[in-house]
């Protein structure tokens, strides 16, 4: 005769803990803590290229932020230049010249099977990145 084991008190599976804060992106969506944390050595790795690029107008670039677009395989990059001359689109179309060895040295930095591509966004230096659409 088959007799299910004993389940006492205590011997309750638990429930996953749901104590996990959530972090939302700008449209409310759940941002998946992996893809904040590629954002965040992205920006590092980049912070870092750009300081060493032999070419001033690179050199005076600040990365501002870096997030998802819509995913961590796509980069949104903002930038601020330090230079309050320095033309917008003359630093776009120069950071598209360069992005393949940007990816390639973030590739490098970053543990993952694909290196994110990315989008460049130019903000003005004495607006913030939230004010610019």
């Amino acid at each position: 005769m088959y007799r299910p084991p004993f389940k006492g008190p205590g011997l309750k599976r638990k429930r996953p803990s749901r104590s996990r804060r959530k972090e939302h992106d700008s449209t409310g969506q759940r941002a998946d803590r992996k893809v904040l944390q590629l954002c965040s050595q992205v920006a590092r790795t980049l912070e870092q290229v750009l300081a060493e690029q032999e070419a001033d107008d690179l050199r005076d670039l600040m990365v501002d932020s870096v997030t998802p677009a819509p995913d961590g395989s796509h980069l949104l990059v903002t930038v601020r230049p330090l230079n309050t001359t320095a033309d917008p689109l003359a630093l776009i179309a120069r950071l598209n010249e360069v992005a393949s060895d940007l990816r390639m040295e973030v590739a490098g930095a970053i543990t993952r099977r694909r290196a994110p591509s990315f989008t460049f966004r130019v903000v003005p230096p004495n607006a913030s990145a939230e004010t610019v659409t």
